[in-house]
């Protein structure tokens, strides 16, 4: 232990060691050192190099030690690789119908159904931890974020790329991707012909972590960190009993008052839940499906319909701002939480809804997508059209509002700016109100 406690002595600096450094080795030989006595040396030891150094010896210190943090952290990381595949539509000479039909056999592919079909796949296996933690529509919705499908503009060739930490698993499920493209092109009202310009690639080295940059970050942290930490050592330290306290002290105690108020009221805000139907529409041109649309504005959102809406037993939305609020102003709430979005050039329409209660915001949007396909029977006269859900609204189990995290945040940020303000404005220090290291050492 004694050999232990000398070497942690040399933690701390020189001039320290010069002055006291033979007392102190002296008191702990006469004494019966414990693992106590090591550990309080060391914490020491280590707060004095964090403050006493000259600002080059910190500096280095600290960026080495954020290179090695971040360059382990980097390794914590999991790789993620990337397949892709490139296809192209054949045997169609418009090119706006060509586009059109790709993205109707996208919708397909992509739908909730066929990515769960892959995910429950026992030969992929894909996301086996995450299935056992999270419900299999936030697995879905993880997975049609790493699955992209780029298309060229005005070019019937479109690239299919899928990202995963098992760099074989990724080759296979676009393999799979590319296969289920075909399919649906051959099952399509009017078959089409797709063909594999670029096989599925096998990737070889991932595409993140990126490794460099992240140590970079942890050498430039610790660069930033020696800065601050000097910046503050060599302030003039004010009597706290006369002037208040210091603007570090200041800063911590405002910073985490803010962050415990932020956090407190981001629970005092009601959760809202998102639900979303995707309906594609088949057999109408841009301008028809545009005027749908809006045929299904004037008979769904209308005053009339959003009242019934609200007042259906099963339902029961806004009940109680209803016993507080005239009803035209529920009505208008209701309706500024509807979203209809119909992406350009792409025949395919979003329905979704925002409210506090998922289950109840899963059956609206399910009320409000029977609704539109409602509104197009009998919409033209030869009815050559089909309007089909390509996904089913599910029921939400994480709320899409309010962001604690960022709530949080902005509190511990505005008890930090509050401690600079304070600081600021605060009178200047009289002569003899402080003392600097240099008087104080001496």
């Amino acid at each position: 232990m004694k050999t232990l406690i000398g070497i942690v002595l040399r933690l701390y600096p020189s001039e320290w060691r010069e002055r006291y450094g033979e007392e102190l080795r002296t008191l702990v030989e006469d004494s019966k050192p414990r693992p106590s006595t090591f550990l309080d040396l060391l914490r020491g030891g280590l707060m004095m190099r964090l403050t006493a150094p000259s600002f080059p010896r910190l500096a280095l210190f600290l960026s080495v030690v954020g290179l090695a943090i971040a360059t382990a952290v980097s390794f914590l990381i999991p790789n993620v690789y990337e397949s892709r595949a490139t296809m192209q539509l054949v045997g169609v000479s418009d090119t706006q119908q060509e586009l059109e039909f790709i993205e109707q056999v996208k919708a397909e592919v992509t739908s909730r159904n066929s990515l769960a079909t892959l995910i429950q796949d026992p030969r992929l296996n894909l996301y086996a931890r995450e299935r056992t933690r999270e419900p299999l529509e936030d697995v879905e919705d993880e997975m049609r974020r790493n699955t992209q499908v780029l298309i060229a503009p005005k070019q019937a060739v479109f690239t299919v790329t899928f990202r995963y930490p098992d760099q074989n698993l990724a080759h296979v499920v676009v393999q799979s991707l590319v296969t289920m493209f075909i399919n649906a092109a051959m099952r399509a009202r009017q078959p089409r012909r797709l063909e594999l310009l670029d096989p599925p690639s096998l990737p070889e080295k991932p595409i993140s972590p990126n490794r460099a940059m992240i140590a970079a970050t942890g050498f430039i942290g610790g660069l930033l960190l020696a800065s601050v930490l000097s910046l503050f050592g060599r302030r003039p330290q004010y009597r706290e009993s006369a002037r208040g306290p210091s603007f570090p002290k200041l800063a911590l105690l405002l910073s985490f008052g803010g962050l415990v108020i932020g956090t407190a009221a981001s629970f005092l805000v009601p959760n809202v839940y998102r639900a979303t139907a995707v309906l594609r529409v088949s057999g109408l041109t841009d301008g028809q499906t545009v005027q749908l649309i809006e045929k299904f504005r004037a008979e769904m959102l209308s005053r009339s319909s959003l009242a019934a809406m609200m007042s259906d037993p099963r339902l029961n939305l806004y009940s109680r701002e209803r016993a507080r609020q005239p009803l035209e102003d529920v009505v208008d709430k209701l309706r500024s939480n509807i979203q209809i979005e119909r992406p350009a050039m792409k025949p395919v329409i979003f329905i979704s809804f925002d409210y506090r209660e998922p289950a109840k915001t899963q059956a609206t949007v399910m009320a409000l997508a029977a609704g539109f396909i409602n509104a197009g029977i009998g919409f033209v006269a030869e009815p050559t059209y089909l309007i089909e859900m390509i996904d089913m609204p599910v029921r939400p189990y994480k709320p899409i509002y309010p962001n604690r995290a960022l709530i949080a945040a902005i509190g511990f940020a505005a008890g930090f700016l509050l401690a600079a303000a304070i600081s600021i404005f605060r009178r200047r220090p009289q002569s003899g109100a402080f003392t600097t290291g240099q008087t104080s050492e001496a």
